[in-house]
């Protein structure tokens, strides 16, 4: 797959134009289930997408509508799920979460963990929080728990124990799922 097809897929996935809807209240994102399966190549392209598009993202003011829409989303899922609503990043680019799922299978099948780990570790809090979110979307289904590296597990680890709030949260959430969802298939 060329660079520029990569990018195209990369782009596909993190502003969900390629969303599966099967007339239930199921969707999926079926370029980032594509994204996933990707060579190790798509590495830097995402790298670069985040960096050219995301982060600058980071600091524009929210459309007139975010309020509203966080407003419906706190209704639905009242106050429990607060923290998890994300911004206005998620608003922007609704693939964000399968963006950076995506990204961290690559690198775990790469064998590329630390790399991974690495640039997620320079990015904002902000998409550090997202990109912490996204690995139980890559590895807590039965196909793929048994799949994280040791090393983003140790990374986790790290930030759970960090004190530095609320990616602490985020980790901590993330470990406990990750080994519920171990627990749940050795029984």
């Amino acid at each position: 797959m060329s660079v520029d097809a990569l990018k195209h897929l990369a782009e596909e996935t993190l502003y969900g134009s390629r969303m599966h809807h099967d007339g239930s209240c199921f969707t999926w994102n079926l370029a980032g289930q594509e994204l996933r399966e990707a060579p190790p190549a798509v590495l830097p392209v995402i790298e670069s997408l985040i960096i050219q598009q995301i982060v600058p993202a980071l600091d524009l003011p929210q459309d007139a509508d975010h309020a509203d829409r966080q407003q419906r989303l706190l209704q639905i899922l009242g106050p429990k799920y607060a923290e998890s609503l994300g911004d206005a990043t998620n608003d922007r680019f609704p693939g964000l979460t399968e963006f950076f799922a995506a990204y961290w299978t690559v690198g775990s099948r790469a064998g590329a963990a630390e790399r991974t780990i690495g640039f997620v570790r320079g990015l904002p809090p902000r998409l550090v929080r997202q990109a912490i979110a996204a690995v139980n979307v890559a590895f807590g289904n039965p196909a793929t728990r048994d799949q994280i590296p040791a090393e983003l597990g140790a990374f986790l680890s790290d930030v759970a124990t960090s004190g530095a709030e609320p990616l602490q949260t985020f980790a901590e959430k993330c470990l406990e799922l990750l080994q519920r969802a171990k627990d749940r298939r050795k029984r």
